[in-house]
């Protein structure tokens, strides 16, 4: 992919695992912000410390484009952003044991009970966490809210990791600090997780997408078989161009944390139709996308 100077970087453009040492053109630690906001706390280390590279993770457009205008103000070249969930970075983008220390200040609680299945530091992310960093690497993590630092506590057993708690004062001058700090809060709860352990986890690679060919497509009795299970797959629109013979289907994917839009191509080609990604709608070929093809073909060959 061309370079170019937006520190921002999309998953699907990219190689997978990225090679950071080449996109920074240099051998220096690697840090990650997960929750970057609008990047002020990000935007401070990496000025603080040209000799480290930098990475933040967020998928709110709106901070994202607050932070490109600060890092791009503040002429920093050793960060990159990721728009991408956390969860999806750490099991495709990195490679085991090659990131030095991971931050998160103030990530969502999720404090109703029946949304606590949202929150992140789960132990099985805290043990992807743990497969990326380096020995002796650190993850700190800041929360203003007391029943999610303890359930942080809960969720760290057999991740790897020695854990350090404390309570902390007003110190990190970001966004949803300074708004608790106004309403009168003064302590804050920090962990301090160091690896002790190695927990293997591979990073997940890509899938070899295939195209198929089937005889016969007529559009108008097209009815998708959509999928509900560990891989979802939804059926959301069917275009068709009768001059050029040409279908496009439009695909929801969902598989773990990675939602997907995917569009399907379905094109008369001499004697057959060929089922195959749509050019230029850019994706990551994962599992489900396999399998959001796959569903298609099986579609066109009930008709």
């Amino acid at each position: 992919m061309e370079k170019t100077n937006s520190p921002l970087l999309l998953p699907y453009q990219i190689k997978r695992p990225h090679q950071w040492q080449e996109e920074f053109n240099n051998t220096h630690p690697l840090d990650i912000e997960i929750g970057f906001g609008n990047g002020e706390f990000l935007a401070r280390l990496a000025g603080a410390d040209p000799k480290r590279n930098f990475i933040g993770i967020e998928q709110d457009w709106q901070r994202i484009n607050k932070a490109i205008r600060r890092i791009s103000r503040d002429q920093l070249t050793n960060v990159r952003l990721l728009a991408v969930d956390a969860f999806v970075a750490f099991q495709r983008l990195f490679n085991p044991k090659t990131v030095d220390q991971v931050y998160c200040l103030f990530p969502c609680p999720w404090p109703k009970k029946k949304h606590i299945k949202h929150r992140l530091f789960s132990n099985e992310f805290l043990k992807l966490v743990n497969s990326r960093l380096i020995d002796q690497g650190s993850l700190k993590i800041v929360t203003d809210f007391l029943p999610y630092r303890d359930w942080i506590l809960e969720q760290e057993s057999q991740s790897g990791f020695r854990v350090h708690s404390k309570v902390v004062p007003v110190q990190y001058d970001t966004k949803y600090e300074r708004k608790w700090a106004d309403l009168g809060q003064r302590d804050f709860f920090e962990l301090q997780l160091i690896k002790e352990k190695h927990i293997s986890i591979p990073v997940q690679e890509d899938m070899t997408i295939k195209e198929y060919l089937v005889e016969t497509f007529n559009p108008e009795r097209f009815h998708f078989l959509e999928q509900h299970s560990a891989i979802t797959v939804v059926f959301k629109d069917l275009f068709f161009d009768s001059d050029r013979d040409h279908a496009m289907v439009h695909l929801i994917v969902s598989e773990g944390h990675l939602l997907q839009h995917v569009w399907v191509t379905i094109a008369k080609f001499d004697k057959h139709w060929v089922i195959r990604p749509t050019e230029g709608h850019p994706f990551i070929p994962t599992l489900g996308v396999a399998k959001a093809l796959d569903l298609v073909k099986e579609s066109c060959l009930r008709i």
